[in-house]
């Protein structure tokens, strides 16, 4: 992927690729600069929807929705696929969001509480440099089945509670997973994280199906951690 001046907050390309939507762009003289300029937008983001490859209809769209930044959250967005090209995303930023299916941060070091609580149709996460994940960041995405951050140190509370249909926990990394992290994620079978030493209050807490745990470095495990589980102390 190209490196373009400043952020791309959220995107739905549809058929066209980061790539060619900025060439497209500039076809018509229209920059990264140019555009945040004419809409007012916060500084070097903007955010853009589009099902079509027709580029008069690709700029209509941009135009369309050139206030979404502006607003509190990005509930009500209608975007299939995020692309994040900076290190924080911010608490509440897609808080609720009901339209949201991927999302792709590869530059992604920290996500805020609640950053993602909520999206129900989310089903895959891809941060390979994300560290920190916060409190309630995917609560409730029952449809998430997929979580690729092998860099992750610190999993917030409540981080992944009810993710019903994330079935496995591959985090190499990971040393802290606070209080309630994969409380209810019913179809969890296997946690590998080799390298965890504290484990919360509850962190396990109702995961009916979870058999497997590789945890050799922990040196505290929070009441109740695995209760509900098949997990034998």
């Amino acid at each position: 992927m190209e490196t373009f001046p400043g952020e791309i907050w959220g995107i739905d390309f549809g058929h066209l690729n980061v790539s060619e939507a900025m060439r497209a762009m500039a076809t018509f003289g229209i920059g990264v600069e140019e555009i945040q300029t004419e809409m007012d937008l916060r500084p070097n983001v903007f955010l853009w929807k589009g099902e079509t490859t027709d580029i008069e209809d690709m700029i209509g769209d941009l135009i369309r929705i050139a206030d979404i930044p502006r607003r509190k959250n990005t509930e009500n967005v209608d975007i299939d696929t995020v692309i994040v090209c900076q290190e924080t995303i911010p608490e509440n930023a897609f808080c609720r969001n009901e339209f949201i299916k991927h999302v792709i941060g590869l530059k992604v070091k920290t996500i805020g509480n609640k950053a993602f609580y909520r999206c129900k149709e989310l089903t895959t996460v891809d941060m390979p440099q994300v560290e920190t994940i916060g409190d309630n960041a995917f609560w409730e995405c029952d449809k998430l089945t997929t979580v690729d951050a092998p860099n992750v140190k610190t999993i917030g509370k409540g981080a992944f509670w009810w993710c019903k249909e994330l079935t496995t926990v591959d985090m190499p990394k990971v040393e802290t997973i606070e209080d309630n992290a994969f409380s209810a994620c019913r179809n969890l079978t296997t946690v590998d994280a080799p390298n965890v030493k504290t484990i919360g209050k509850g962190a396990f807490w109702e995961c009916d199906k979870l058999t497997t745990v590789t945890m050799p470095n922990v040196k505290t495990i929070g009441r109740n951690a695995f209760q509900g589980t098949q997990i034998i102390s």
